[in-house]
C-alpha cells in the first residue's frame, strides 16, 4: 500500500496507520507475511501454524534460539489479537 501511495494513489487507511517501532518491525513483518499463509475454514481464519513461523525463521536466517522464541511469542501474540478481532466481527 505504501508503494501505491508513493506512486500517487490516495489510500486513506495509511493516514491513520500507527507507526511500528523499528525494534519491533521484524515481528510485524513476520506476522504480515505469515498471515497470508493461514488456513481458513467454515469457522473463519485459523491461527498461524508453528511450522510456518519456524519456516519463516529459517528463511530469514534467524538461528538464535532466543530470537526464534521471541519471533514465535510475538507473532502468536499479534495473531491472537487479529483472530479475536476477526471472530468478534462475525
Amino acid at each position: 500500500m505504501k508503494r501505491l501511495k508513493a506512486s500517487g494513489v490516495d489510500i486513506p487507511s495509511l493516514e491513520i496507520m500507527p507507526e511500528v517501532d523499528p525494534e519491533f518491525l521484524i515481528f510485524w513483518e513476520g506476522w504480515e507475511a505469515l498471515s497470508h499463509r493461514r488456513q481458513r475454514n467454515s469457522s473463519g481464519p485459523q491461527a498461524i501454524p508453528v511450522s510456518e513461523i519456524l519456516a519463516y525463521c529459517t528463511i530469514r536466517r534467524i538461528d538464535d534460539p532466543d530470537e526464534r522464541e521471541d519471533m514465535y511469542y510475538l507473532i502468536t501474540l499479534l495473531d491472537g489479537i487479529y483472530l479475536e478481532s476477526a471472530y468478534r466481527k462475525r
